[in-house]
């Protein structure tokens, strides 16, 4: 590498101690030795957590708005939460709490759960998933898909 030449670089190097912050390079020939000295910058998972989902109960056939927060413990970019038949949401990013509003209708949560898979990255670009799984109030569902929600329990449980 040509000291001169201005590049930057980007290693990543798990830490076993969190406090470490200096990284010492040395380098030596048969008669000389040199010590160099870094700082390194410490880029944490963002951790990105859904929380305080807010769904209404709803009929069956009306639609409604949810709410919910994004919460990260550090700096996000390059959010996609994807909301398992309702659509996604892209946020560029965040860096404590972002809150959320997606109108839905009562038909695209008929088996009574909200599945919200949450795909970010932090200042680096390394990518991170996280997903949650909510419960959902539904009312009046026509018994054709009741029945074929219960069919399904019985051959999606896991025992």
């Amino acid at each position: 590498m040509d000291q001169g030449s201005g590049e930057e670089i980007t290693w990543n190097i798990p830490l076993a101690q969190e406090e470490t912050r200096k990284l010492i390079m040395t380098a030596e020939s048969e008669t000389l030795i040199r010590y160099s000295y870094a700082d390194l910058k410490v880029v944490e998972d963002p951790k990105i957590q859904v929380i305080n989902l807010n769904q209404q109960p709803i009929t069956y056939g009306s639609s409604g708005n949810m709410t919910f927060t994004l919460s990260s413990e550090h700096y996000a970019k390059n959010i996609k939460v994807l909301i398992n038949r309702i659509g996604q949401v892209d946020v560029t990013e965040i860096d404590g709490k972002y809150d959320v509003s997606v109108p839905y209708s009562g038909k695209s949560l008929y088996d009574g759960k909200v599945s919200i898979q949450v795909i970010y990255e932090d200042e680096l670009g390394k990518q991170y998933t996280t997903k949650r799984v909510f419960k959902a109030t539904i009312t009046d569902i026509p018994w054709h898909i009741q029945l074929l929600n219960w069919i399904n329990s019985l051959v999606n449980r896991q025992d």
